[in-house]
């Protein structure tokens, strides 16, 4: 059977800033590995031509779209005809803001929509401004959502919220975790880096206020008495900001800003690390977690959202409230202070990526969403 014959995937994102995060890296994965059953083709606002230089490099010529409210009529008008001209099967978004989107697409064409929902419909600990989004985001999809054919959300915990929330009927949610490909035992040898008597505390965020990193920043000014360093990877809006408070708090020989790295180079950092922290106001699925999980290395996170779907409590690494210095400087000294601990935390964090959060498992569960479309 030749690719004539295979069913058409057109994946939209609609992600407004110019990285690639890991919504992006999520349909990458989808699409290198569901395109032996499908044809796949992409569509991507041009806010992020990064992105769009990162899927040219994976062997896909996507297709612009503007990607703004203002823009509905039109991004949805040229989908159509995208759809029309490709003959795309099923159109798969990537975020709760293309509901819109997806609503006025089926007016001009008919055909089955899948939406994934990344980040959480409610919490406590967002701002009042995030509070009005969620609240924005959950009428639109009591008003529009019935466009949608299925939806995928990352969590057990925010299929939940949509349920509940939202008015969706459950047989319309499928909850499938992110996953990623194990990292085999002989990629490099670590074991012995990771004891070493200077254990490297790892962060792998974009910096933006969400993610909580000058909160990790007090933490570790009570930590001054116990040896560390720190490496934060990434870069984003708070970069300047977490630099000043690091000089604030005289911690700037011991926290290392590494800015945006290759895979290789982040992986290289990771598999030395004692600890990977994430101290997150709210989150969805974060990758990060993932990749120090397939490397063995214990996580630190925060009790929000879906998290604790990832790190059951005290199993493969410790979870803490959000904004609390105190509790989170307890947690990271506790890996400091046991590495056989760490060591045990982290090889749950290897199995539970074999068991449950693999590549494999996500692929093979979203082709079934696929193909439970296609027949009904």
């Amino acid at each position: 059977m030749g690719n004539v014959m295979k069913k058409g995937i057109l994946y939209v994102s609609t992600f407004k800033f110019d990285l690639v995060g890991g919504g992006e890296n999520y349909l990458i994965d989808l699409a290198s590995h569901i395109q032996t059953d499908f044809r796949v083709e992409f569509a991507s606002s041009i806010n992020n031509p990064t992105f769009m230089k990162t899927l040219n490099q994976h062997g896909y010529r996507a297709k612009y779209i503007n990607g703004h409210l203002s823009s509905i009529l039109g991004d949805a008008r040229f989908l159509a005809d995208l759809c029309q001209d490709r003959q795309i099967d099923i159109v798969h978004f990537n975020s709760r803001r293309d509901i819109l989107l997806a609503h006025r697409l089926v007016k001009y064409i008919k055909i089955p929509i899948v939406l994934t929902i990344h980040t959480t419909l409610t919490s406590p600990y967002i701002s009042l401004l995030e509070k009005m989004k969620c609240l924005l985001y959950r009428a639109i999809i009591r008003l529009f959502g019935q466009s949608i054919h299925r939806y995928i959300t990352v969590t057990q915990y925010n299929a939940s919220l949509l349920q509940k929330l939202c008015g969706v009927p459950p047989n319309r949610i499928t909850a499938i975790y992110n996953g990623i490909q194990p990292v085999l035992d002989d990629y490099k040898s670590f074991t012995s880096a990771r004891q070493q008597r200077h254990p490297i505390i790892g962060v792998v965020s974009h910096l933006f206020p969400m993610k909580g990193i000058d909160v990790l920043l007090r933490s570790l000014a009570l930590l001054k008495s116990v040896t560390w360093t720190c490496y934060i990877i990434g870069d984003g809006t708070e970069g300047e900001r977490l630099q000043a408070l690091t000089r604030k708090l005289e911690l700037q020989d011991r926290i290392i800003f590494k800015g945006k790295l290759p895979r290789e180079e982040v992986y290289d950092i990771i598999k030395c690390c004692r600890m990977v922290v994430l101290p997150s106001w709210y989150e969805s699925f974060p990758y990060s977690l993932l990749e120090a999980m397939s490397f063995g290395v214990p996580i630190i996170t925060t009790r929000v959202s879906g998290l604790h779907e990832i790190v059951p409590e005290g199993k493969n690494g410790i979870l803490v409230k959000p904004g609390q210095p105190d509790e989170l400087k307890k947690a990271i000294y506790t890996l400091l202070d046991q590495p056989e601990l760490a060591w045990k935390m982290g090889q749950e964090g290897k199995r539970l990526i074999m068991t449950r959060f693999s590549l494999e498992n996500m692929v093979s569960q979203t082709r079934q969403v696929y193909r439970d479309i296609l027949e009904a």
